[in-house]
């Protein structure tokens, strides 16, 4: 199922507060290209995987949180798409369903550079997970 979230601002103090880092997470693609640029306009399809990988679990729902000048995140749902390659890589069945796809609004997200991080709880703690990945909105 595809899912359909828009990017709102939030504080960078609620981001700081997921201190724990670990698990597993990719942003893939952007409009089924690699992920660098995505358009205010429009409505972008987000494709990746998210997991906690310590653990072997999918989270039930994450945000993905734009970081830059001000930080933006949007809330989905984990485990929504199948990625047989992210469990197989991972030897781990439980990750078999840790895909996403999301179709954002970023009308609100202002132009300009950002880094990718996710947030989630896993067992009571709270999570970041960093995939590295910086973006440009335009």
């Amino acid at each position: 199922m595809v899912e359909h979230a828009a990017f709102a601002p939030v504080a960078a103090e609620q981001v700081n507060d997921y201190v724990r880092g670990g698990g597993g997470c990719s942003l893939d693609a952007i409009d089924g290209n690699t992920p660098a640029i995505m358009e205010r306009s429009g409505k972008p399809l987000l494709h990746g995987w998210l997991a906690d990988i310590a653990v072997g679990i999918v989270p039930p729902h994450f945000e993905m949180v734009l970081r830059g000048q001000q930080d933006f995140a949007l809330r989905a749902h984990g485990g929504d798409q199948p990625r047989p390659d992210v469990a197989k890589y991972f030897d781990e069945p439980g990750l078999t369903q840790s895909g996403y796809e999301i179709i954002a609004d970023a009308s609100g997200v202002p132009p300009g550079d950002y880094s990718v991080v996710f947030l989630y709880t896993s067992e009571g703690q709270p999570v970041q997970c960093n995939p590295q990945v910086r973006i440009t909105v335009k």
